[in-house]
């Protein structure tokens, strides 16, 4: 609906790929990989930490 109103969504484009560090849009599965990580054991010790999942976008900016 507010592509119709403000055009495309910033970000969709190939134009915009060099933005997210490894050069490729992410997947459903990058971000369900990390919920599982937190979600496991392995994570156990890990407490009051941010788990960025953007590719490296947040880098490249």
């Amino acid at each position: 609906m507010t592509n119709d109103l403000f055009g495309p969504a910033r970000g969709t484009g190939p134009a915009h790929l060099w933005m997210a560090g490894i050069g490729r849009y992410g997947a459903v599965e990058d971000v369900a990989a990390a919920i599982a990580y937190l979600a496991s054991p392995e994570a156990s010790f890990v407490s009051g930490a941010s788990l960025d999942v953007n590719g490296g976008q947040a880098i490249a900016i």
